[in-house]
């Protein structure tokens, strides 16, 4: 079961079968997931289930879109909303804002499940 503090994930990821599969696994753990392939998706997705979203997963580089203008849209609008970012683990965290919202893990979905439950514990 997903932890008390989370429920709801908005996933945001381009590849349809990691999608499928981050969206299967953390339905299996419990958790109410929102999932999209888009960064404009997502962020509709969020305006309009805000009350129901509790952390966005996303990638920083999509062909056509930003994770990280979508970080500032999100930040300006939910402060506190925790953001994780998916990096290919040989990149390394390098490069990415040093904001307390946001977390970098990689494409493992263990890596994602730890990363999501260390959120609870804040």
């Amino acid at each position: 079961m997903g932890s008390s503090a989370i429920k709801g994930i908005l996933v945001i990821e381009q590849d349809p079968l990691r999608l499928s599969y981050y969206e299967k696994t953390l339905q299996e753990k419990g958790f109410n997931v929102f999932a999209t392939m888009s960064i404009l998706s997502g962020l509709h997705i969020f305006q309009n289930n805000r009350d129901k979203i509790d952390v966005v997963v996303t990638e920083t580089n999509s062909p056509n879109e930003d994770g990280l203008t979508l970080e500032s849209i999100l930040h300006k609008d939910s402060p506190d909303l925790p953001l994780i970012t998916l990096t290919n683990p040989r990149q390394g965290k390098s490069g990415f804002p040093t904001s307390e919202r946001i977390i970098a893990t990689s494409y493992k979905v263990n890596d994602l499940l730890e990363t999501i439950e260390s959120l609870a514990d804040r």
